[in-house]
Order: C-alpha cells, then sequence, then structure tokens
C-alpha cells in the first residue's frame, strides 16, 4: 500500500513538472523586418515551443534544433513570404558560405551600431533580400549594369550609397572583407518603396532556410 502511494505521488509529481515546463514561456531572439520603433525587444517570450515539433514544410522533415530560430518582428519581407510574428530558421554561416549565396536569399545581418545608430538599441538583427555582391576593386557601372532594368533606373541614387558605404569602410583597410559587400533590398513600409542597401560582409550571419508561418505552428 506504501509502495502504491509513493509510485502514485512520483507520478502525480512528474506529471506536474512537465506541464510547468511545457506551460513555461521560452525565450526567443527576434529580428527586425522594418523600422522599428523605440519599445524594440531582443527577445520575446511565448508559451509556443517550435522545438518540441518536427515541423514539415515542402515534404521535408525540419528539425528546428538545427536552427538558429528569431520571431520576425515587421512586414517588410512580406515579398519574400516572410511577415510580422512568423518564425524564421537560420543557417548560420561560415566565412567561405558567406560569399555563395544566392540571388533571392534572405540574409540574416547584424546591426552595424555605427552605421545604425538611430535604430532602436534592442535591435541586434535585420533581414535583407540578398541581390548581388560588389567588390569596391570592380567598375560600379559594369557591376550595375547587369543587374535589372528596376536597379539600373536607380543607378545614380545607389551610386552615392554605394561610395558612402565605400569611403566609410576604407577608412580602415584592416580587414580586406570590408571591401566586399553584399547588395540586398528590402520593402520601406513608410514610403511604400523597394529600398536597397549595402552590407560589408563581416555583418552577415547566416541565410534564412525555412519560414514557419506563424499560424501554422502546432499549438
Amino acid at each position: 500500500m506504501v509502495s502504491l502511494i509513493a509510485i502514485l505521488s512520483l507520478f502525480v509529481i512528474y506529471v506536474f513538472l512537465v506541464f510547468t515546463i511545457k506551460m513555461k514561456p521560452k525565450v526567443y531572439r527576434t529580428v527586425s523586418a522594418g523600422d522599428s520603433n523605440k519599445d524594440f525587444s531582443s527577445t520575446i517570450e511565448l508559451r509556443t515551443n517550435i522545438y518540441q515539433h518536427n515541423l514539415i514544410s515542402k515534404k521535408v522533415e525540419i528539425n528546428p534544433a538545427k536552427y538558429d530560430v528569431y520571431i520576425v518582428i515587421g512586414d517588410s519581407m512580406g515579398d519574400s513570404h516572410i511577415n510580422d510574428r512568423d518564425f524564421v530558421l537560420v543557417k548560420k554561416l561560415n566565412d567561405n558560405d558567406k560569399y555563395n549565396i544566392k540571388q533571392g536569399n534572405v540574409l540574416l545581418l547584424e546591426i552595424d551600431k555605427n552605421k545604425d545608430s538611430g535604430q532602436s538599441s534592442g535591435v541586434e538583427f535585420k533581414l535583407r533580400k540578398h541581390i548581388s555582391y560588389i567588390d569596391s576593386t570592380k567598375d560600379f557601372d559594369a557591376w550595375i549594369g547587369e543587374l535589372s532594368v528596376e536597379i539600373v533606373a536607380q543607378k545614380e541614387y545607389i551610386r552615392d550609397k554605394y561610395k558612402t558605404r565605400v569611403e566609410k569602410y576604407r577608412q580602415n583597410n584592416s580587414d580586406t572583407e570590408n571591401f566586399v559587400f553584399t547588395f540586398s533590398s528590402t520593402f520601406d513600409e513608410k514610403k511604400k518603396a523597394v529600398k536597397y542597401s549595402f552590407h560589408p560582409i563581416k555583418f552577415l550571419n547566416g541565410v534564412v532556410d525555412y519560414v514557419i508561418k506563424n499560424e501554422d505552428i502546432p499549438d
């Protein structure tokens, strides 16, 4: 009789602990996709634990534990089917991988604190859609001439942005990778227009491999 009571007590304790762990909010890192307000937080707590699930996407089983997982804040990557409060599963890149990104891939970029000093201090990462690489030793006109008509139409505006970037990073030439940039885009939610930017390879952290829509996450 005593043994049965002990077993039941242990079972009750086990169930209580499992329930408590399951209900405990999980901390997720966030990534900015748009204009970030002053209250932007680098983490969010949710009761949803996607690490407990092998999610299915395009008939491929995904193990979230193999990726860095972020919650998206903002809708500037909507044309890549990434929206506010979706989860993105990011593959972290080694140095060689950083130079082999395909056009259209969504990049996870670390915030350049010097350039983005006006942004909320809570923002650590942002999303951009990769278009091309540009080596600052190459001819700008030849490079942009190989891109889309829409981009070429803004040639002088993009040239000015590029020159500003190159001049900034040539002030410190101790790191040669500063001279290779990713050229990427995002959608400016306020101006309702595509915005282009250049980022040194050193700030490229990873590439989004999968997007888990918020409404598709199991309870």
